[in-house]
C-alpha cells in the first residue's frame, strides 16, 4: 500500500484511487453499489470533496477488497481530511467583546470509575484500532451503509435498501415567526401512553402533522441507534437463556438481530442522527438536549457481550451523556487520530442541502431502565422551534445491568460466563 505525502485530503483521495484501480471496477459500477452518483464518486477519488460520513467510505473499501490494515489506514486518513474540511468550512468568528473575569469555580473531585471506564480499559488493547463512541457534529452528504431496519426517517418510517436518507421535503411551508415551544421532561418513571404518543410529552405533541412533526418544522432527520463502541463492543440485555440466543451479529446487522431477540441496550446506547432542511432552505441548529421520558428499575435479564476484544487510540469528537443524573447534559470531547486533535464542531451550525449535520451521542446508565430522546433547537429568521429525534416514534431505551449474569460468545462453545475481570 503506497503512502502518498501531501495534504490530508490528497492522502485520503490517493488511497481511494489506489483501491478503486486495484479492484478493476468502473466508477459507474461502484457508484451504483454505493447509491451515489458517478460524478460524486469521481470527486471523492480526485480529492475534490471529502465524504462527511465514514460508512460509505468503508463500504467502498470493502467492495474494492481492502485489507484490514488498509481499512485502518483509510479510516485514519478520512478522520484527518474530514477535520480539515470542517475547519476550512467554518465562517470566521468576529472578535468577542471583553467580558468580566468569572469567579473561580471549585473543580469537582475525582469520581469512581464506572462500568464503562472499566470496559474501555479492557477494550483498549495495544496494536488494535478503536474509537470512542461519540457525538460527531459533521456534515454527511452521502448515504449510509446500514441495513434498512437500522435507518429511520424523521417521519417515523424506515428507509428501503438503496434509498437516499435525504429527508422528505414534500409539503413543509417556510415557518413564520413563532415562539419556541416548551419541552419539559416528563416525570421520572412516567411515559405518555396516549394514542400516537410514543413517549412524547404533551408539549411535544401540540400542533403536530400526521408525520409527528409540527407543521412549521423545517428540520428533517434520519437516525441509527445500534452503533457499537469501536464498532465491536456492545452489551444487550435479553430475556432468554444462553441456549436460546443466536451468535452475535456484526454491527451492520445489529438492529435486525436485536429487534428479533427483543433486546434492550445494556448500559449504553450510541445514536447517530443526520439533520438537513426538509424544504431545501438553510436552517440554523442552535442546541441539542437529552430528555428523559421515563425511568424504572433495570430489567432483570441476562447480559450478552458483543465484544471481540478490539480497541485502540483512535477517537472522534463526542458528546457523552450520563442518563442517571436528574437533568442529563451532553458533555463535549474533542477527538484524536493518534497525531492530531480533532476539534468538536460548534453550535450554532447552519445546515443546508449540501451541508447536513451528523449528531453522534453516547448515552450511559448504570442505575435505571431509561427511556429517552433527543431534542434539537433550531432557528430560521424570526422563527424558532424544537425537533424531537427518537427511535422510529418511540423513545430510545437503555438499561443498566449491574449484577446481572454476563455472557460472551466463545465459538463452538456458545455463550459462556467469562472469567472475572
Amino acid at each position: 500500500m503506497a503512502h502518498v505525502r501531501g495534504t490530508s485530503r490528497e492522502e485520503f483521495a490517493a488511497l481511494l484511487r489506489e483501491l478503486k484501480t486495484r479492484s478493476g471496477r468502473s466508477y459507474g459500477a461502484l457508484a451504483a453499489r454505493l447509491h451515489v452518483s458517478t460524478s460524486t464518486l469521481h470527486r471523492y477519488c480526485n480529492g475534490d470533496a471529502v465524504p462527511t460520513a465514514y460508512a460509505p467510505v468503508e463500504q467502498l473499501a470493502r467492495l474494492c477488497g481492502a485489507s484490514p490494515e488498509e481499512l485502518l489506514e483509510l479510516h485514519r486518513r478520512w478522520l484527518r481530511a474530514d477535520a480539515t474540511r470542517k475547519l476550512s468550512a467554518a465562517p470566521p468568528q468576529p472578535p468577542a467583546a471583553p467580558e468580566p473575569e468569572p469567579a473561580p469555580v471549585e473543580e469537582p473531585g475525582p469520581q469512581p470509575a464506572s462500568r464503562f471506564a472499566r470496559f474501555r480499559r479492557r477494550l483498549l488493547l495495544p496494536g488494535a484500532l478503536g474509537a470512542s463512541l461519540v457525538l460527531l457534529l459533521a456534515a454527511s452528504a452521502v448515504n449510509r451503509d446500514d441495513t434498512p431496519a437500522a435507518r429511520h426517517r424523521g417521519d417515523g418510517t424506515n428507509l428501503a435498501a438503496g434509498q437516499s436518507p435525504r429527508p422528505d421535503r414534500s409539503a413543509a411551508p417556510a415557518p413564520t415567526a413563532s415562539a419556541r415551544p416548551a419541552s419539559p421532561s416528563p416525570s421520572h418513571g412516567k411515559t405518555d401512553k396516549s394514542p400516537g404518543g410514543g413517549g412524547r410529552s404533551a408539549a411535544a405533541k401540540s400542533d403536530k402533522r400526521g408525520d409527528g412533526r409540527t407543521a412549521a418544522d423545517p428540520v428533517g432527520w434520519t437516525v441509527r441507534s445500534h452503533l457499537w463502541y469501536a464498532g465491536c463492543g456492545h452489551t444487550y440485555l435479553i430475556g432468554k437463556d444462553p441456549a436460546g440466543v443466536p451468535p452475535p451479529p456484526v454491527q451492520q446487522h445489529a438492529d435486525t438481530w436485536a429487534r428479533t431477540q427483543g433486546a434492550v441496550h445494556g448500559g449504553q446506547t450510541i445514536v447517530e442522527a443526520v439533520l438537513s432542511p426538509r424544504d431545501g432552505q438553510p436552517v440554523v441548529i442552535t442546541d441539542v438536549h437529552v430528555r428523559i421520558a421515563g425511568r424504572t428499575a433495570p430489567v432483570a435479564w441476562n447480559a450478552y457481550d458483543m465484544s471481540d476484544g478490539c480497541g485502540g487510540a483512535l477517537s472522534e469528537a463526542t458528546y457523552t451523556v450520563d442518563l442517571d443524573v436528574e437533568r442529563p447534559v451532553p458533555h463535549p470531547q474533542d477527538g484524536f487520530d493518534g497525531e492530531h486533535t480533532l476539534p468538536l464542531a460548534k453550535l450554532p451550525y447552519r445546515i443546508a442541502d449540501d451541508d447536513p449535520l451528523a449528531l453522534r451521542v453516547e448515552a450511559n446508565t448504570e442505575s435505571y431502565d431509561t427511556r429517552w430522546y433527543l431534542e434539537v433547537e433550531w432557528s430560521r429568521g424570526d422563527a424558532t422551534g424544537v425537533t424531537r429525534i427518537d427511535d422510529n416514534g418511540t423513545p430510545f431505551r437503555t438499561s443498566g445491568y449491574e449484577g446481572r449474569p454476563l455472557y460472551r460468545f466463545a465459538g463452538d462453545a456458545g455463550w459462556i460466563k467469562p472469567p472475572s475481570d
